[in-house]
């Protein structure tokens, strides 16, 4: 699921988190920069090809996401997870694949109509 030429773009990831991250002194939001950098970013780049997928596959992923989230606030793994969920703004993994889909519907018909382009319609005259 890695882009790039795997793990050299994962340790190329991590060495500019490092940096950037190494002036916060809190360790929350360190660890919160590198789950978005490495996870999400991941989940993102292939919300649309998840369409369908099975129900086992959606739990595996939402398991990494729970796993993150508990990374993040130092969470037992009997705690519960949706308040975690919640403060960090994250969407549940079938509800991030409904709305990567939105967006990227809303985005194609918004570029492929001819009356979003008010340009091309004007006279030379």
């Amino acid at each position: 699921m890695w882009r790039g030429d795997g793990l050299a773009a994962f340790i190329n990831g991590v060495a500019v988190l490092w940096y950037s991250a190494s002036a916060a002194s809190d360790p929350t939001v360190t660890l919160h920069m590198l789950v978005v950098r490495l996870v999400l970013s991941q989940l993102d780049f292939g919300s649309a090809v998840l369409v369908g997928i099975p129900v086992y596959l959606v739990r595996r992923l939402q398991s990494v996401l729970n796993a993150s989230a508990r990374l993040i606030y130092r969470l037992k793994r009997c705690d519960h997870i949706t308040d975690a969920l919640v403060s960090l703004h994250w969407l549940r993994v079938p509800e991030h694949i409904q709305y990567k889909v939105a967006v990227l519907t809303r985005l194609y018909t918004i570029l492929h109509r001819e009356s979003a382009i008010p340009w091309t319609t004007r006279s030379s005259g």
